[in-house]
């Protein structure tokens, strides 16, 4: 019984935040290496603005998809194209090895880890 809530609960609760660091990973490179300003889709790319850090604009509705568009694009060099790429990796990387550790001691970060794996490959 134990098991089935565990992959339940990272089913509903971790797919959607590993989605959501992903993106925001994603938003960090385009912020870093440019003046742009991000926008972090998790649900729905149609929704309004649910709020702001900084330049990164939050679009949430509870989902298991997400994107992260920079406010201008096609202004960014390919150094800044490069930074934008590489945040959402780099921030899946940080959280599998964030979980890892801490599957040393909770249980249920076993399964996330796994998971963790996958969406980094």
């Amino acid at each position: 019984m134990m098991s089935i809530l565990s992959f339940m609960l990272l089913y509903v609760v971790g797919i959607p935040i590993s989605t959501l660091l992903h993106e925001i990973g994603h938003a960090l490179g385009v912020i870093l290496c440019s003046k742009e300003r991000a926008h972090v889709y998790l649900g729905a790319k149609i929704l309004p603005d649910s709020f702001r850090v900084g330049r990164i604009h939050f679009h949430i509705r509870w989902g298991f998809f997400g994107f992260c568009t920079p406010q201008n694009g096609s202004s960014l060099t390919r150094k800044q194209s490069l930074g934008f790429i590489a945040g959402g990796p780099i921030m899946t990387l940080a959280v599998l090895l964030f979980a890892s550790y801490l599957a040393r001691y909770l249980l249920l970060m076993q399964g996330y880890t796994i998971f963790s794996i996958a969406f980094f490959i």
